[in-house]
């Protein structure tokens, strides 16, 4: 199964390299310098048909400019977002961050972490998510909201 996952990492090497990561898996990857250069926060509400989900997975940084990775997961969830797998990566992670991402029910990740932590966190999502789901189209679109 050919899962889709969002990256957001401000940094171009390091977004480079997970999306080299995620690519060599089979993932469909869409990257972004932050999550204000997504479409998925260009809507008030979640654009994806009823039941479906436009992304597998998100896996972004905590520290962005415009958009922390924490406030985008908060806000996504607000919106009604189905995307079910989230991890939050962080070369500095607070107490109060680290409280936060845990509540919003994020996989942790401190950098710099071992692509053997990535993988583990990308085969948990594999296992988590069933071979026959349908994913909305990419990129979401307020039109495929019934």
């Amino acid at each position: 199964m050919k899962l889709r996952v969002c990256v957001f990492e401000d940094d171009p090497l390091v977004r480079r390299l997970l999306e080299m990561a995620l690519t060599r898996r089979g993932y469909e990857v869409h990257d972004f310098p932050h999550p204000l250069a997504c479409p998925l926060t260009t809507h008030a509400e979640c654009a994806c048909a009823a039941e479906n989900a436009c992304v597998d997975a998100v896996l972004s940084d905590v520290n962005m400019p415009g958009m922390s990775g924490l406030e985008f997961v908060e806000r996504q969830r607000r919106k009604g977002c189905k995307c079910r797998h989230y991890a939050l990566m962080s070369g500095g992670w607070t107490p109060e961050q680290r409280a936060w991402a845990r509540a919003l029910g994020c996989a942790l990740l401190t950098k710099p972490f071992s692509l053997r932590d990535l993988n583990e966190w990308l085969d948990e999502v594999g296992e988590a998510t069933p071979p026959e789901r349908t994913l909305a189209d990419w990129p979401p679109t307020l039109a495929a909201t019934p």
